[in-house]
């Protein structure tokens, strides 16, 4: 399964970190963030836990105290938090958490009918005037994000 990693590593250097992505056919970046660094990528493997121990493993055996604060997102929506080896919380993108996503996307997205930002109005803070107009822009947004 292929797995999208966000992550802030402690006590390690660029090199390192992007050397342990590399040996695992990973595709992402590395930034510096303060004292820490900021890590996304793509990784392939069974599991967020296996991936995850891996990692820290690998960036372990060059610093022994590199601390890792990942986030793994199944490409199903499910996301699981880690801190260092330890599972925080599991989560489930459900049908819902994706309506709000979307409708916080369009609060300053630009309608594709009228070519104009939306401003918030109405019950349901979107500045959409017909529903069909509402209806295009989510497909369209779908289409963008590589949801539908």
């Amino acid at each position: 399964m292929k797995l999208k990693l966000k992550a802030r590593v402690n006590r390690s250097d660029a090199k390192t970190i992007q050397h342990a992505l590399e040996e695992r056919s990973a595709k992402g970046s590395v930034r510096k963030a303060g004292d820490e660094f900021v890590v996304e990528a793509q990784i392939e493997g069974a599991s967020a836990r296996e991936l995850n121990r891996t990692l820290l493993s690998a960036l372990r055996k060059v610093e022994k105290r590199t601390t890792l604060r990942a986030e793994w997102t199944s490409e199903d929506g499910t996301s699981e938090r880690f801190f260092d080896y330890v599972l925080n919380k599991t989560q489930e993108l459900t049908r819902h958490c994706a309506t709000r996503r979307i409708r916080s996307i369009l609060r300053v997205a630009v309608c594709s009918c009228s070519e104009e930002a939306h401003i918030p109005t109405g019950h349901n803070g979107l500045g959409h005037t017909s529903l069909n107009c509402y209806l295009r822009c989510i497909s369209t947004l779908c289409q963008l994000q590589g949801d539908g």
